[in-house]
C-alpha cells in the first residue's frame, strides 16, 4: 500500500515537471535542440579530443578546440610551436611552420632571417642564407650589390669589390670588359689604351700576341705587316734568327746573302777573304814589284827583270840580232858535223864488212 502511494506520488511529480517545461518552452520561446547541448555535455565519453584540448558540439558534430601550443593532427591535439614569430599546424604527419616577414623556419622555429631588399633569405639547418637577386651578393648577412656585368663574377674581399672575369675579358670601371691579345700574351688596359704584354718569342700586332722570334741577339718587329729583325751589333738576320756575322776590324757591316752566306761590306782597301777583311795589297803579295789595288782584287807591277803574278819570276835576258846569227851558224856547223860523223862511221863499217871477205 505505501510502495503503491509512493509510485502515485512521483507520477505526479513527473507529470509536474512535465507540464512546468511545457509552460516554459511556450513563454520563452526555446527550442527544443537548444537545450541538445546541455544535456550532452554530461555526456563525456561521447565527446574526447585528446589531453590537451577542449571538446564540444556544434549541432551533433563534434569539435576538438585544442589548447595554445596545440594543434590538430589527425583529430588529436598535439603539441605545435614555431615560436612568437610564426603559425604552426599540421600538413599530414608534417609540421609546418608559416613565418611572420623577415622570420623563417629554422628547425622548427620562426628566427630573424632577413637579406635585405635584394634578395630572398632561407636556412640550410642551422646556417643562414641569402638568395640574392642579379647584381647582388651575400655580405655580412645581407644582399649588396656587387655587379661586374655579364662577363663574370663578383665577390668581395672584406670591403673591397673583386670582378671575377671571364677568359678574354678584364676588370675596367668595376665591370669586365674584353680585353684579349691571344693565347701567348696578357691583356691590360692603360686608361682606355689596350696594352698586350706578350710572352717571349711572341710580340703584338694587331690587337693579338702573334710569333716573332728573332732569337736572343735581337729584337723582332712587325713593318707593314711583315716580320723584321733589328739585330744586335757584330750580328746579323739569317733565316729568320740573329746569328754572329762579324768581319773583323775592317769592315763597315755584315750581312747574309739569300743562301745564307756571309758578305763583308770591307773598308777601302780591304776584301773579304775567307769571312773576314783583309788588306788587297801586303808585302808578300808582289815579291820583286808594285801592288796596285783593282777593283776588290790587286795588280802587281813589277820591277826590271822580273815578271809573273807575284813578279816571282825572273827575266831572261834578250839575245841581239848578231849574237843570234852566231848562235844559227854554229848551230849549222855543229848539224853538219854530226851528219859527217854520222857518215863516216857508215862507211867504216862497210869497208870492214869488205876486207874480211
Amino acid at each position: 500500500m505505501w510502495f503503491a502511494g509512493n509510485e502515485t506520488i512521483l507520477l505526479l511529480i513527473i507529470y509536474a515537471l512535465h507540464v512546468h517545461c511545457r509552460t516554459v518552452l511556450k513563454t520563452q520561446k526555446i527550442n527544443k535542440t537548444d537545450i541538445v547541448p546541455s544535456l550532452k555535455e554530461y555526456e563525456t565519453f561521447e565527446c574526447r579530443c585528446g589531453e590537451h584540448e577542449d571538446c564540444s558540439f556544434e549541432g551533433e558534430n563534434k569539435v576538438c578546440k585544442c589548447m595554445e601550443g596545440y594543434k590538430d593532427k589527425k583529430g588529436i591535439c598535439e603539441e605545435c610551436s614555431c615560436g612568437e614569430h610564426g603559425d604552426c599546424s599540421f600538413e599530414g604527419e608534417n609540421k609546418v611552420c608559416k613565418c611572420m616577414e623577415g622570420y623563417k623556419d629554422k628547425k622548427g622555429i620562426c628566427e630573424e632571417c632577413n637579406c635585405g631588399d635584394n634578395g630572398k633569405c632561407r636556412f640550410n639547418g642551422y646556417e643562414k642564407i641569402c638568395l640574392c637577386n642579379a647584381g647582388f651578393i651575400e655580405k655580412d648577412g645581407s644582399c649588396q650589390e656587387c655587379n661586374c656585368g655579364d662577363n663574370g663574377k663578383c665577390r668581395f674581399n672584406g670591403y673591397e669589390k673583386i670582378c671575377l672575369c671571364n677568359a678574354g675579358f678584364i676588370e675596367k670601371d668595376g665591370s669586365c670588359q674584353e680585353c684579349n691579345c691571344g693565347d701567348n700574351g696578357k691583356c691590360r688596359f692603360n686608361g682606355y689604351d689596350k696594352i698586350c704584354h706578350c710572352n717571349e718569342g711572341f710580340i703584338e700586332k694587331d690587337g693579338r700576341c702573334q710569333e716573332c722570334d728573332c732569337g736572343q741577339l735581337g729584337k723582332c718587329t712587325f713593318e707593314y705587316g711583315r716580320k723584321k729583325c733589328i739585330c744586335d751589333s757584330f750580328t746579323s738576320e739569317k733565316n729568320g734568327k740573329c746569328v754572329e756575322c762579324d768581319c773583323d776590324k775592317n769592315s763597315k757591316s755584315c750581312h747574309f746573302d739569300r743562301k745564307g752566306d756571309k758578305v763583308c761590306n770591307c773598308t777601302s782597301g780591304y776584301a773579304q777573304v775567307f769571312g773576314i777583311c783583309e788588306a788587297i795589297c801586303t808585302e808578300d803579295k808582289c815579291k820583286h814589284g808594285k801592288c796596285e789595288i783593282v777593283g776588290n782584287g790587286f795588280k802587281c807591277r813589277c820591277s826590271e827583270g822580273f815578271t809573273g803574278q807575284h813578279c816571282e819570276e825572273k827575266v831572261q835576258a834578250k839575245l841581239s840580232k848578231q849574237d843570234l846569227w852566231m848562235v844559227l851558224q854554229l848551230s849549222v856547223v855543229f848539224a853538219i858535223f854530226i851528219l859527217l860523223s854520222g857518215m863516216f862511221c857508215f862507211w867504216t863499217r862497210i869497208l870492214k864488212k869488205i876486207s874480211k871477205k
